[in-house]
């Protein structure tokens, strides 16, 4: 399942398609922004399942558009989108990791810290953890926040 995946998301033709999505950068926004609102303070991010980087460079910038500030991170199954990232973030390239999220363990010098509600930057580099939250259907986080 992981190969079909990444292969989708690899002939994708814009960022949004290699990250899965099918909409425009202005459709990526209005769906992925709410993301942000949990992070209130500067700190990391860690996308788990970041095939192409584009949630963590999103992210970022609009946080960034508040006065936040975030060091993102990226973790992935599929080896091609890891590929990608790097190659479409050279910045961050030594930030976007292989592997699973069921197992995957820091590399020295990171720690995961996934119940950090306010991530804050430190020696340890705690994350806070995001997972799949883009893929919950809207109807059912409109149902949640009620």
């Amino acid at each position: 399942m992981t190969c079909c995946r990444g292969s989708a998301y690899l002939r994708g033709n814009t960022p949004q398609e290699g990250s899965g999505f099918s909409g425009d950068e202005l459709a990526w926004r209005q769906a992925r922004w709410h993301i942000t609102e949990a992070i209130t303070g500067n700190g990391t991010f860690l996308d788990v399942g970041c095939a192409n980087g584009l949630l963590m460079e999103s992210v970022t910038a609009w946080c960034a558009d508040r006065g936040v500030i975030i060091e993102p991170y990226g973790i992935d199954l599929a080896a091609g989108l890891v590929g990608v990232a790097r190659a479409r973030l050279p910045k961050w390239a030594d930030r976007i990791w292989l592997g699973s999220a069921i197992d995957w363990m820091a590399p020295d010098g990171y720690g995961a810290d996934p119940a950090a509600a306010s991530p804050t930057a430190d020696s340890t580099r705690k994350f806070a953890v995001i997972v799949a939250i883009a893929a919950i259907p809207t109807n059912f986080r409109d149902t949640a926040r009620n």
